[in-house]
């Protein structure tokens, strides 16, 4: 039996537009850590979210509910949010996101881990609600963070929301995009160095195909990506996020009394931790889209 895993934060569905062709596919970065968790064997993840009562909204509950995660809904939007690719010839794209986000507050359920972030945590009004549950959250459970910046829907305010998230979580996963544009002025490794004197425990930074970094205040290990063959990196991040978490749950290292010990991780733990992680996202990558993979898949991948 798994801990109780919580994941917060935006399920929307991505409206692929190709001429007159419209194919909807669930999508949501919180969303898709939900799924893959459960895909990985956590037997006990919830995703608390917001969907419309329409077609979309039964799409993506089905998409998530099929891997064993529990769909939890609170509030009652119009529409399911939407995020609008429209395809030129050429195969370039430009976006039009349909969201909103205004989650109320509610009474946290039993948990182990809470996990959050892109569009839920620096949208308004729901960001707000967003902090608060972790907050909350954090007498009892670990705090996982993904920044996950949209640059297209990421206002002035963006970096006084993610900070507020920095300063609530024990983890924070970031891209190397997300911190250049967070920080343009700052390299990689002062933004790891900031957000460990801010608390978190663990830091991690993701860079495609150049590996990504694991960090605690004492250690650090870097991992090189798999090699593989590419076929799009749509959820890619998603997956190591999801493959993170599900490692350090396996290690017992999630829950507010595993603190001391996550944050005392040595090289070789990272190093087992950072290579599940990056194998989960490399099943990713090399399959269409964000279909997310098992443990069985990782191991047919090694």
């Amino acid at each position: 039996m798994s801990e109780p895993i919580l994941v917060v934060g935006e399920a929307l569905v991505d409206v692929i537009v190709r001429g007159d062709q419209r194919t909807p596919l669930p999508g949501g970065s919180p969303a898709n850590v939900a799924l893959g968790l459960a895909r990985l064997g956590q037997d006990d993840v919830t995703l608390l979210t917001q969907l419309g009562p329409d077609e979309d909204g039964e799409l993506v509950r089905r998409h998530i509910e099929s891997s064993g995660a529990t769909v939890r809904v609170e509030g009652a939007p119009e529409h399911t949010s939407q995020a609008i690719a429209r395809l030129a010839a050429d195969g370039s794209a430009t976006y039009d996101f349909q969201l909103d986000w205004s989650l109320p507050d509610i009474d946290l359920p039993d948990l182990t881990h809470l996990h959050t972030g892109s569009i839920a945590t620096y949208l308004a009004p729901g960001a707000n609600s967003v902090a608060g549950l972790a907050k909350r959250a954090r007498s009892r459970a670990t705090v996982s963070l993904d920044p996950n910046v949209r640059p297209d829907l990421a206002g002035e305010d963006v970096g006084e929301y993610i900070e507020e998230m920095v300063r609530l979580a024990d983890i924070i996963k970031a891209s190397d995009e997300d911190i250049e544009y967070l920080f343009p002025e700052d390299d990689i490794d002062a933004v790891i160095a900031r957000w460990l004197e801010a608390g978190a425990l663990l830091v991690v930074v993701t860079r495609g195909a150049d590996g990504s970094t694991l960090a605690t205040a004492s250690c650090r290990c870097d991992i090189a990506s798999p090699k593989v063959d590419v076929i799009d990196t749509v959820g890619a991040g998603d997956t190591y996020m999801a493959g993170l978490i599900d490692e350090l749950s396996r290690r017992s290292l999630l829950g507010a009394e595993a603190r001391p010990r996550l944050g005392q991780l040595d090289a070789d733990e990272l190093r087992a931790i950072g290579e599940f992680a990056a194998a989960a996202a490399a099943v990713t990558v090399s399959r269409a889209g964000a279909d997310l993979p098992t443990r069985d898949d990782i191991r047919l991948g090694e």
